[in-house]
């Protein structure tokens, strides 16, 4: 069985955040976009120098990015989601790279919302992702 863990605060320690740029820089707020991003778009994830050491598969940025391991990104890809996976890289306010791949995952609420009530495919932006602090257990 693997577990991914979808979780924006640590129990013990707090938040994980950080403020993301696109290369090339978008039009409008990140928020905004409920439309692919170009082929060749790329992503830098600076964490808050509050996260120290980062070991979760999810998190999301205060700039609205839905940021996952490369774990997560295959799991995305191996159930048919199309959600548009853009390199990212992460790294600690001291500018250490983390240990992990990660990669923005892009159009990500509308594959949850789809997930959640099973109907509903046109999931707005403002709504929050409901994965906050979940636990997915996937066997192989």
């Amino acid at each position: 069985m693997d577990y991914y863990f979808l979780e924006s605060q640590y129990p013990r320690s707090g938040f994980i955040s950080g403020g993301t740029t696109f290369t090339p820089e978008l039009d409008k707020n990140y928020i905004a976009v409920d439309y692919p991003l170009p082929d060749h778009t790329k992503a830098e994830v600076e964490l808050l120098s509050s996260v120290r050491s980062l070991k979760v598969d999810y998190f999301e940025t205060i700039t609205g990015t839905r940021v996952v391991s490369d774990a997560f990104k295959t799991l995305l890809e191996e159930t048919g989601s199309n959600v548009q996976s853009i390199p990212a890289v992460v790294r600690y306010h001291d500018d250490r790279p983390v240990e992990k791949t990660y990669w923005i995952a892009h159009l990500l609420e509308q594959v949850v919302a789809s997930i959640m009530n099973g109907r509903n495919t046109d999931a707005k932006r403002s709504s929050p992702l409901p994965c906050t602090s979940h636990h997915v257990n996937l066997s192989k």
